[in-house]
């Protein structure tokens, strides 16, 4: 169970320091300490790591105070789905679990413990910074003013035929926002994306705006009042309260076992930022060739995560 994780660090005084990796998720209340972080990450991040390990390394105080931590324990065994999530001296996880919200925060001692499941969405923080733009973060250490980690069930759904809108996508806000991100440099416009050819044997998918996960099983036409070509397909409709997202902007399509992502000859642009790379805007009308992982930001908040490929069933 591989959840998506967000930090927001736009914020004057950022308050956690954020360690992030694949089965560990640390959170320290307290300014950088270079020694501390780096035994943590060692701890964390190796292989094996346990909460228990790490609440070895943790201090309990740090400059004679109380010092607030919250680790969170993500599941790495076969068929487990249960987080352990463990607070102390004050930080607290707001959870949402079997679709009951509850905070999980030491009260009648300096710390608490507890293990939950059917685990949807953990967020620590400032509960202002809710709809502040928010970063993807895989692994690493960052500050920040708060962390939303979103766990959903990765089965990739078939939307009903016709048009989707956003509002039903249940956003939350966490989203890149493109205008509070460096201007992505503009791509080199090819007349044709060399997509690899053969049958298909992966259905990809989709997440819009934090949304449960759709296949890409029909090409997909996003915007705020989208057109369906006569060749057919599905069309998203996505909020855009600024108008910078045009009525029909951007088509995302599986082509044999790729994803190919084009812009429609949007006003406003397309912009995207592939793993391992930095922004790019795609010129008016570009197709392009993009992997799993890739993000797509049409404006207004509204990005497309494409998601893994999954192996198809024989015949399908």
């Amino acid at each position: 169970m591989n959840p998506s994780i967000r930090y927001s660090a736009w914020t004057d005084s950022p308050d956690w320091v954020l360690l992030v990796t694949r089965r560990i998720v640390v959170a320290l209340n307290s300014a950088p300490d270079h020694v501390l972080i780096s035994r943590l990450w060692a701890t964390a991040s190796a292989e094996g790591a346990t909460v228990d390990r790490v609440l070895d390394a943790v201090p309990a105080e740090l400059g004679g105070s109380p010092l607030p931590f919250a680790v969170v324990g993500l599941p790495v065994e076969e068929g487990d789905s249960a987080l352990t999530l463990f607070v102390h001296a004050g930080a607290g996880l707001d959870v949402l679990a079997s679709g009951t919200r509850r905070r999980v925060v030491a009260e009648s001692s300096p710390w608490f413990r507890t293990r939950l499941d059917a685990v949807s969405h953990v967020a620590l923080g400032d509960p202002a910074q809710i709809h502040a733009p928010a970063l993807p973060l895989t692994e690493g250490v960052v500050r920040a003013g708060r962390l939303d980690m979103v766990f959903a069930d990765e089965r990739l759904t078939q939307p009903r035929t016709g048009a989707i809108s956003v509002a039903e996508a249940a956003h939350d806000g966490h989203t890149v926002l493109r205008s509070d991100l460096p201007r992505p440099r503009d791509l080199d416009a090819p007349d044709e994306p060399a997509v690899p050819g053969g049958p298909r044997t992966l259905m990809y998918g989709y997440r819009l705006n934090g949304s449960p996960p759709f296949a890409l099983d029909v090409p997909h036409y996003f915007g705020r009042n989208p057109k369906l070509p006569s060749a057919g397909g599905r069309v998203v409709i996505v909020q855009s309260s600024t108008k910078s997202v045009s009525a029909t902007h951007v088509k995302v399509e599986q082509v044999g076992d790729s994803v190919v992502v084009t812009d429609l000859k949007s006003t406003n642009g397309t912009s995207l930022i592939v793993p391992g790379s930095s922004w790019q805007r795609l010129a008016a009308g570009q197709s392009l060739v993009v992997p799993a992982g890739t993000f797509v930001d049409m404006g207004d908040g509204n990005v497309i995560e494409i998601m893994p490929g999954q192996p198809l069933e024989p015949g399908r």
